[in-house]
């Protein structure tokens, strides 16, 4: 099956990559997650502790959330809230009968007998409670990972948008998902579990970064700035799965191999690099305690291997890894 998103001019002019997550998106997946049987692989490590962070009476909620396959479209669509507080706020004011219409829809495909959802819809006392399961769900699942999330996304965002800049739309929507997303001009496809064509009627595409969940297309009923709400796209950011494990303790170094193969400072610069993806380069330099012109030296000839990959913002290099360098690590643990 295939998600074939078609493109004319003014969308491709209009189309972006928005800055960071959105909340409430993670949030959604999150609750997707954990309604899943145990983990394997990418996500495994981060639901195991997400089941220890949440407190019994949450955890409970979470995973008697009733729509397997869905979350409500006014739960996921404030696309330009990019805090918790402004996106619930956003989602606190929702019409009842918006509300009403999309649970209603929801109930009809998921039948459930819990009380709380059938009341979601009329009382606003009950979205209320709701938005205070989302906000307990965010603060202890996903913000004890947010700034080393914010630094990944950053980097990442930086090099899509540098691919965009030098190489043209067809670059950026390659690097945003290779295995899943082809570009064939004007139109976007995408593994997907249906048969779908969106037409994006020259308002573009918002691509959202999403930690915890692949392709997806919504709508945002919430932009009011135009008579039909624009389109977005969220993709997986890459190497998500470093930051949600437990902080684990600094490792004493570069293995001994590594650095008999690259020399002791460039695996040390290489290990640094691992250990704090999306650092700059005087970050970077105090990690590694060299010299910064030192540590540029060192991560150019790295970037040159094609064991890390860099990514201007503003007037920084951030560096991270790339699959040959996180290859090369792995061989020499």
């Amino acid at each position: 099956m295939t998600l074939r998103i078609h493109f004319t001019i003014e969308d491709l002019a209009r189309t972006r990559v928005a800055q960071a997550p959105r909340p409430l998106l993670e949030v959604g997946m999150a609750l997707w997650m954990l309604r899943q049987p145990a983990c394997v692989g990418r996500f495994g490590t981060w639901q195991r502790e997400a089941f220890k962070r949440l407190l019994p009476p949450v955890r409970k909620l979470a995973v008697q959330h009733p729509w397997t396959g869905e979350t409500p479209e006014f739960m996921l669509t404030p696309t330009g809230a990019e805090t918790p507080q402004e996106a619930l706020e956003i989602v606190s004011a929702t019409p009842v009968k918006q509300v009403q219409t999309q649970v209603t829809r929801l109930a009809n495909r998921y039948p459930t007998t819990l009380d709380w959802t059938r009341r979601l819809g009329v009382a606003r006392g009950a979205l209320r409670q709701y938005n205070d399961l989302l906000r307990v769900i965010h603060e202890q699942v996903i913000t004890p990972y947010w700034p080393q999330i914010d630094t990944l996304v950053t980097a990442e965002r930086a090099q899509h948008m540098q691919r965009l800049t030098e190489h043209g739309v067809e670059s950026l929507f390659a690097g945003l998902d290779p295995r899943r997303m082809r570009w064939t001009p004007p139109v976007l496809e995408l593994a997907y579990p249906s048969q779908v064509d969106v037409h994006l009627g020259g308002r573009g595409l918002l691509l959202i970064p999403t930690l915890l969940g692949g392709p997806f297309i919504g709508v945002d009923f919430f932009n009011t700035d135009d008579a039909e709400p624009q389109r977005w796209l969220s993709f997986s950011v890459h190497h998500a799965q470093q930051f949600l494990s437990p902080p684990s303790p600094p490792a004493p170094g570069a293995p001994q191999s590594l650095s008999a193969l690259l020399g002791r400072t460039r695996a040390t610069v290489l290990w640094a690099i691992s250990q704090h993806p999306g650092c700059n380069t005087t970050q970077l330099a105090r990690r590694a305690g060299i010299a910064t012109a030192s540590a540029s030296e060192h991560a150019t000839v790295l970037r040159s291997a094609g064991l890390t990959a860099a990514a201007r913002h503003h007037n920084m290099m951030l560096h991270t890894l790339t699959a040959a360098g996180h290859s090369l690590l792995s061989a020499s643990a």
